[in-house]
């Protein structure tokens, strides 16, 4: 029996996609421009720019997505495989998602380990991530140097509070994501490695060392409403939770109920 995206979804998700949904008319407007265009170009640039695996292309990658797939009771997306110095993976696409893997990352990480990266990818779209993330990837770089920046109706909607707000779910979406790949390994160890590799540390950190570090941290943030506060404004403008937190995250989760 597949896991329901409902059991596993990150409550701090939960919370800030309820209140992206008070916004009902932009993100209808969103929807309309991302089927007819960003899905379109996206397509377009894979299928003409990198390689789209399968069980005669790179099978021993391909092959580790539908038992995934099964597991997290979705349709098994389409997976591209394309050429890059840096490690990473990331899911697109709204009515047809998609994931691409760089060339550095399956190079440099275990099929285990490759494996926990697929079921993160699959968590954002079990959990139905795509429309906001994409939303959210646009806004990293500013209002500005974005494609809604140039679309008059969707920019009269975007004052910097609600760019942050998108920015804010974005970062909290990654912690659903990791809680599926940690379900799906049935241990937390894989995706904390996995992290641990994309970062840089991937050789020479002791996952244990790092993990008390990682509770440290968890700690002092939660010590003083200040800690806290420091700590979220120094990542407003980021897509993704800090590594630590991340390894928090998935050390938590794995040991509750």
């Amino acid at each position: 029996m597949a896991y329901d995206a409902e059991a596993y979804i990150h409550e701090l998700d939960r919370q800030a996609v309820n209140a992206l949904n008070k916004f009902p008319q932009f993100i209808k407007l969103i929807e309309a421009y991302q089927a007819s265009y960003d899905e379109k170009t996206a397509k377009i640039e894979f299928l003409s720019s990198a390689v789209r695996l399968g069980k005669d292309q790179m099978p021993e990658i391909y092959n580790l997505l539908p038992p995934i797939c099964e597991k997290l009771g979705i349709e098994v997306p389409e997976l591209y495989y394309i050429k890059s110095k840096q490690m990473n993976a990331a899911t697109g696409g709204s009515t047809q998602p998609y994931i691409y893997v760089t060339s550095s990352l399956v190079n440099k990480l275990s099929a285990e380990l490759l494996s926990s990266v697929l079921a993160h990818e699959c968590g954002h779209i079990a959990c139905k991530h795509y429309l906001y993330h994409s939303i959210a990837v646009q806004l990293i770089d500013g209002i500005d140097n974005s494609s809604f920046g140039r679309n008059i109706t969707i920019r009269k909607y975007l004052s910097p509070a609600l760019v942050k707000a998108f920015l804010y779910w974005d970062r909290c979406s990654e912690l659903s994501a990791d809680r599926a790949a940690v379900l799906c390994d049935g241990t937390a160890e894989h995706m904390i490695d996995a992290l641990l590799w994309i970062h840089g540390y991937g050789k020479n950190v002791d996952r244990e060392a790092f993990l008390k570090q990682a509770i440290d941290f968890n700690a002092f943030v939660k010590e003083s409403k200040i800690n806290g506060t420091l700590e979220q404004m120094m990542i407003q403008k980021e897509s993704h939770p800090r590594l630590s937190n991340r390894v928090y995250e998935c050390y938590e989760w794995s040991r509750s109920d």
